[in-house]
């Protein structure tokens, strides 16, 4: 790396004053690093505006943080770099060179660790305003994400400094793989949750506010937490799914329902006359048209059942508010109760008709005899004693 350098000539005046001994040469190599760092500080803080002034125009994030992180570089990182080096043109002893090769990679490690928590915060603090009313399972949720890249960054740093200062660090992967795993049959349950929980707020099937049924219970949606999901049901209570439970069932979420399919069904006797079962798909259309708000898919009759004849009708509300669903569908059940009975149709009720095409001998005997000639009398029956 340095090898230029220590061919040029500075390196060579350098070593000349070095082997002259004295204090004087440390004094000149401190001085100019010193004198190098406020240089170079000096053109970070001239360009900044600019650099910021550039990144502002565009729409990418990467570059304002790449050019928040150039312009926060430390000095004592900036110091290292030109200290250290000087050392080597100044052919120091081995133990003062191994000190400068173990700092530059601490301060290098330091310096990246910063750089690297600064684009995460700045990563996490753009989502979230991005996110219009942003709740507190998101936040969460994002901190749960943040702290673990942080983990991370700061591991696999710490590693690769110890692996560049000569530590065999295989022994220290393998003792980390298996407290890793360890860690993870232990809080398998914790870190299930956890995970789904991050998996919700990153997938988003549904959000704090929404509607949603999950099998037989429906509520809507308070809060999504760390391990559990709270929902208030329609009749008061509050009721707590586990994250992960949640995730293995099957959710249906209302609140994305951008109209509603409505079928209704009704059916009138076979009695009814033909010329008015034929007229009543039309008066069902007319009647759902004249709603605000709806669109009519079809009107038709639909079977001819054992003991009345059925008629099927589907519209579209085109609002999701079920409160202004139950009032049109209200409208249209009073529209066609109303027109029925204008027209003499009544609705089917649930039965059966019973037809005899003959009765037994015994049975139509014993009709005969108990049937009295004149219907005004009735057939007498014992006297009875008082």
């Amino acid at each position: 790396m340095f090898e230029d350098f220590q061919n040029s000539k500075m390196m060579h005046d350098l070593q000349v004053v070095a082997a002259a001994g004295g204090p004087w040469p440390w004094v000149f190599a401190l001085i100019g690093a010193i004198l190098g760092t406020l240089v170079i500080k000096a053109i970070l803080k001239a360009i900044a505006p600019r650099l910021t002034y550039i990144t502002s125009r565009t729409s990418r994030q990467l570059d304002d943080i790449l050019a928040a992180c150039l312009t926060s570089t430390k000095s004592w990182f900036i110091f290292v770099w030109i200290f250290v080096p000087i050392l080597h043109a100044m052919n120091a002893d081995d133990r003062v060179l191994a000190l400068g090769k173990a700092l530059l990679v601490f301060a290098t490690a330091f310096q990246i660790a910063l750089w690297g928590l600064f684009a995460i915060h700045r990563w996490r603090d753009n989502y979230l305003k991005k996110k219009t009313g942003t709740n507190s399972s998101t936040v969460s949720a994002m901190g749960i994400i943040t702290t673990v890249l942080q983990g991370t960054l700061i591991v696999a740093l710490v590693l690769i400094s110890l692996s560049n200062l000569g530590v065999n660090i295989g022994a220290l992967l393998a003792g980390l793989g298996v407290g890793g795993i360890a860690v993870a049959l232990a809080a398998q349950n914790i870190l299930g949750d956890m995970f789904a929980s991050l998996s919700i707020v990153l997938d988003k099937p549904f959000e704090v506010g929404d509607f949603i049924t999950v099998g037989p219970q429906m509520g809507t949606v308070e809060n999504i937490g760390i391990k559990t999901t709270r929902v208030r049901s329609l009749s008061g209570e509050e009721l707590v799914f586990s994250n992960r439970d949640l995730l293995d069932s099957r959710i249906q979420n209302f609140k994305r329902m951008w109209k509603r399919r409505v079928p209704l069904r009704f059916s009138v006797p076979h009695t009814t006359p033909l010329p008015v079962i034929r007229q009543i798909p039309g008066w069902i259309s007319e009647i759902v048209k004249r709603q605000k708000d709806i669109e009519l898919e079809r009107s038709h009759l639909d079977a001819l059942g054992s003991s009345s004849v059925e008629f099927e009708f589907v519209y579209w509300v085109q609002t999701p508010d079920f409160n202004a669903h139950m009032d049109i569908k209200q409208n249209i059940l009073w529209g066609i109760q109303e027109k029925l009975q204008s027209q003499n149709v009544r609705l089917a009720l649930p039965g059966q008709s019973l037809y005899i095409e003959a009765l037994p001998e015994v049975v139509e005997k014993n009709y005969a005899e108990n049937t009295p000639s004149d219907p005004k009398k009735t057939p007498s029956g014992p006297a009875l004693d008082h």
